[in-house]
């Protein structure tokens, strides 16, 4: 009795501590993604923009310059004039762009740069306007000597100070990269020690679970003839599972060796995680299920108790990840925006919902809902959860739900209204949150994603979503949907 109960402990004690691990392996890289990616926006969306504009700024400043230099040296008109003209451009252009970086410069030592960059630019663009006048009135020798005594060291002052500015500019772009990098590398390096880890554990404790099995079976073979079939069958199982671990090990090992490759690969990191454990915990579950099938009354009950619990740990794992692939797909590998007539989607919605419905006897009521430019399975995915959830979070009468839609100003809100047990105000937020849930998975099933990948869908969109409710008196979910007359492209390319 106690080597039975040992299995069971032996079997609960492994199937947590690689739920545990995958867990902190799908968080962790989402989490560090997340600042990655911040880091790389730092670079990208701060200090690059700010770093052109001064490399133009700087550009357009050489041009007057060779401009000015060519009206000194021509005595055709003609010339004189298209030279004018390009220097004019050029201070239009300079004007702009030291608006576009009064507008975007925050930082003191920047604005203590750019104020003394305005400054000298300010009294050159004086001189370079005596200086034209001096040469367009033919006055060459006082030109010369203004340009000699006046305007070049002017010139020679605002060039150095834009420079500074240059300077101060590439000095923060090669911090910002630097964090970026760094960032990578650590993410990458922390990703490789858990991918090891993982795979060092999932050899060991299918050693030792295996070792334990075997000598339960090898005590009872003397007692139990008629085991000797079902030892064959199980060590057979036990190769088989060896040498899909060793697969799995291996494709594990190859995908840490790609994440070195490119920042796309550290991107799809959670994905590849979720995706390759799916079919080792299918047959994890399958494992747990033979042995509560060959052992299922021949062993004490704390024994059945513990090997349920594993059975049931496996599936609700599956279950986790199968929500955690849809979760990472929504803006991975969503499909193309086009018109999506969401009164031909409900149909499907309230197909795939049929058992539920007929089992609870929900009502449904949907209102003419109108045509999108969308995704039109994110949209069906969207619907079904939110009308899934209706039905679940069901008060003691049966479902009484309503779909509808109302135009606002420039998008469609639609709403999914149920008479259910309601929500806490202080929770509106909450529930979007991913693994967030209000109830134990005992009293309503579920991981805890499905709200959070609603909430992605619509983002992607470029719409949001809330909820209204209280504590027994159902709950609104609204959501809206751009009014399409943005481009789908521009949406389905927005951050």
């Amino acid at each position: 009795m106690i080597n039975h109960l040992h299995i069971g402990l032996r079997l609960g004690a492994a199937f947590g501590c690689i739920a545990a691990l995958m867990l902190a392996i799908a968080g962790i890289g989402i989490v560090r993604l997340g600042e990655f990616s911040e880091a790389m926006n730092q670079v990208v969306a701060d200090k690059w923009p700010k770093t052109v504009i001064v490399n133009d700024i700087l550009a357009d400043s050489n041009g007057i310059a060779i401009a000015l230099r060519n009206m000194m040296l021509t005595e055709n008109r003609q010339d004189r004039d298209a030279d004018k003209q390009t220097m004019l451009e050029a201070r239009r252009r300079i004007a702009a762009n030291v608006d576009r970086l009064d507008k975007l410069l925050t930082q003191p030592r920047g604005r203590e740069l750019f104020m003394a960059v305005r400054d000298a630019r300010a009294k050159y663009v004086a001189g370079q306007e005596a200086l034209t006048r001096l040469v367009e009135e033919g006055r060459q020798a006082e030109a010369r000597a203004y340009l000699q005594n006046e305007l070049r060291p002017g010139l020679a002052l605002y060039q150095d100070s834009l420079g500074s500015l240059v300077k101060f500019q590439g000095e923060l772009m090669d911090a910002a990269g630097r964090t970026a990098v760094d960032q990578y590398r650590t993410t990458r390096g922390l990703l490789l020690a858990l991918a090891a880890t993982a795979l060092a554990l999932t050899l060991a404790i299918g050693f030792w679970v295996t070792r334990g099995i075997l000598r339960d079976v090898a005590a009872r073979r003397a007692a139990e003839g008629a085991l000797q079939k079902a030892h064959d069958e199980l060590e057979r199982r036990v190769v088989e599972r060896t040498a899909e671990l060793d697969e799995t090990n291996r494709r594990l090992a190859q995908q840490a060796q790609e994440l070195a490759r490119s920042n796309a690969d550290l991107e799809q990191f959670a994905y590849v995680a979720s995706h390759d454990l799916q079919e080792p915990l299918r047959m994890v579950a399958s494992y747990t299920q033979l042995l509560a099938r060959r052992y299922r009354g021949r062993l004490d009950a704390d024994a059945d108790e513990f090997i349920e619990y594993a059975v049931d740990g496996a599936l609700r794992m599956q279950r986790l990840i199968d929500d955690l692939l849809a979760f990472s797909r929504v803006s991975r590998r969503g499909g193309k925006f086009a018109p999506t007539a969401l009164d031909d989607v409900m149909p499907q919605v309230l197909k795939n919902l049929k058992a539920a419905i007929d089992e609870t006897g929900a009502s449904i009521r949907v209102d003419a809902l109108p045509t999108v430019c969308a995704d039109a399975m994110q949209m069906e995915l969207l619907l079904q959860n939110l009308v899934g959830n209706a039905i679940k979070f069901r008060g003691t009468a049966a479902p009484d739900i309503h779909v509808g839609a109302a135009r606002q100003e420039a998008a469609w809100e639609i709403t999914v209204t149920d008479r259910g047990i309601g929500i806490e105000p202080k929770d509106a937020e909450k529930i979007f949150v991913i693994f967030q849930r209000l109830h134990t998975a005992a009293d309503y099933p579920g991981t805890g994603i499905g709200l959070a990948v609603c909430k992605r869908i619509i983002e992607r969109h470029g719409g949001r979503i809330w909820v209204v409710s209280a504590p027994g008196r159902g709950a609104t979910f609204h959501f809206t949907l751009p009014d399409g007359r943005e481009s789908a492209d521009e949406r389905q390319h927005a951050p």
